[in-house]
């Protein structure tokens, strides 16, 4: 489909999920790379914003910008984590429009979803409940994302679509204590435990919730396959309501498999302790997969494999 050489914009190009689109497109080749990053531009500023992609004028976006965080963090700063989020996007897709942006994927999150469906939830589930209580705002900023999308191609004939990943992990995570999601946030507790001789590690919640985990190197590769589908494909998938496809792994885990797992791979010995008075957010939420199946999509990177990936970026990069 390209017969000449695309440029992607890439924003939050430093991040989890940014830094891995990024790599992932340079591997593939013929593509001009355009790294956006906090140094590069502040999201929040509209005018930094339209100099930046006036100056670049990219001929695609991945945006992967956004303010993001565990139970604990969306618990503290909920008023940040709506405003910040819709401002980004607000200004991005803004830009992207003003500079004739061809195609866009913006990356939203299974929090959108209905806090109670009892079966894997598909896409055309959205809007059709609320959002779980404890990530709500953040559920609600990038609702308005996907929105945006359908918006701008409804009222412009843009190609904009929206990706569900479901919990990210892998290299260029948040380890922080408090702030982090709960696969990073296990790997510090273990590692830290490990060093230090500590006999018992306390995981918040009952570990009985189940979550499904997805490598973010895996989401990247799936992302630029997916933004280089033929232009019908790639079209029709834009005017489809929904503009959305869920990206997933097909499985789930409760957490206390999952502590068990990452225990194992580092080499903890002593006793995992889960506290039930602690926030643990929905007990099970499972998306269906059977849209990215149909598209030929695939998850290649299983959860043991990825806990080494994400353990060896933690030994070689956080903990030193």
């Amino acid at each position: 489909m390209m017969n000449k050489q695309k440029k992607a914009l890439v924003t939050g190009a430093n991040g989890l999920l940014g830094s891995a689109i990024c790599e992932n497109l340079i591997k593939l080749g013929g593509i001009d790379v355009i790294r956006l990053t906090r140094d590069d531009c502040d999201l929040l500023d509209n005018n930094q914003v339209n100099s930046f992609f006036e100056a670049s004028n990219p001929d695609w976006v991945f945006h992967c910008a956004a303010k993001v965080g565990g139970i604990g963090a969306n618990k503290n700063y909920p008023v940040e984590f709506l405003i910040e989020n819709v401002t980004i996007q607000n200004n991005v897709f803004k830009a992207s429009h003003d500079v004739g942006v061809e195609r866009l994927i913006f990356f939203a999150s299974n929090a959108v979803y209905p806090e109670i469906i009892d079966r894997p939830i598909s896409e055309t589930d959205m809007l059709t409940g609320p959002p779980e209580e404890t990530v709500r705002p953040y559920a609600l900023a990038k609702l308005t994302g996907i929105e945006l999308c359908s918006s701008f191609n409804k009222q412009y004939g843009t190609n904009y679509l929206s990706l569900i990943p479901i919990n990210l992990y892998g290299p260029k995570d948040n380890f922080h204590p408090q702030n982090s999601h709960v696969l990073p946030a296990l790997i510090r507790k273990f590692h830290e435990a490990t060093v230090n001789g500590d006999n018992v590690v306390d995981v918040w919640g009952s570990g009985h919730q189940r979550r499904e985990f997805m490598c973010s190197l895996d989401i990247a590769r799936i992302a630029c396959d997916v933004m280089r589908f033929d232009e019908e494909k790639f079209s029709h998938l834009c005017n489809t309501y929904p503009p959305l496809i869920n990206i997933g792994a097909g499985e789930d885990i409760s957490i206390k498999e999952l502590a068990g797992l990452i225990a194992t791979h580092i080499g903890y010995k002593g006793k995992i302790v889960f506290d039930s008075s602690k926030p643990e957010g929905i007990s099970k939420k499972r998306t269906c997969i059977d849209k990215m199946k149909a598209l030929g999509l695939r998850s290649e990177i299983g959860l043991e494999d990825g806990i080494g990936t994400i353990y060896d970026y933690f030994i070689s990069e956080v903990d030193k």
